[in-house]
């Protein structure tokens, strides 16, 4: 009985710290995610928008949100270890200012500067 109760406990530890791995996993896409917009929403607001700014995002920034979207996906579809609600409402937030970066630079688009 106690070598049952032993494996239980083992099985039952590894489980959650896969799951406690998953969510840290999960937690540093939603952080490496935040920082990416925080960028988008810095070029948002650029005055005048250059296209040295476009080339920037262009050469660096979109390929990190590129290799960052591939692993937010596999991340999401782990049906053993599901991000938690709260995981979900901080990914909707963070991919809601995303949307908002975007619109306000495709209005910066029709206005670049190009001598600068």
């Amino acid at each position: 009985m106690k070598t049952q109760i032993a494996i239980i406990s083992l099985l039952v530890g590894l489980s959650l710290s896969d799951a406690s791995v998953a969510a840290d996993d999960f937690n540093s896409f939603l952080k490496k995610y935040d920082e990416i917009v925080k960028v988008y929403e810095g070029y948002g607001t650029k005055q005048p928008f250059c296209m040295t700014h476009i080339n920037e995002i262009n050469g660096n920034i979109l390929v990190k949100i590129t290799e960052l979207s591939a692993s937010g996906n596999k991340l999401q579809a782990d049906k053993n270890n599901p991000p938690t609600a709260a995981q979900m409402a901080k990914y909707v937030e963070i991919t809601n200012r995303y949307q908002k970066a975007m619109l306000q630079m495709s209005k910066l688009m029709n206005k670049i500067d190009m001598g600068c």
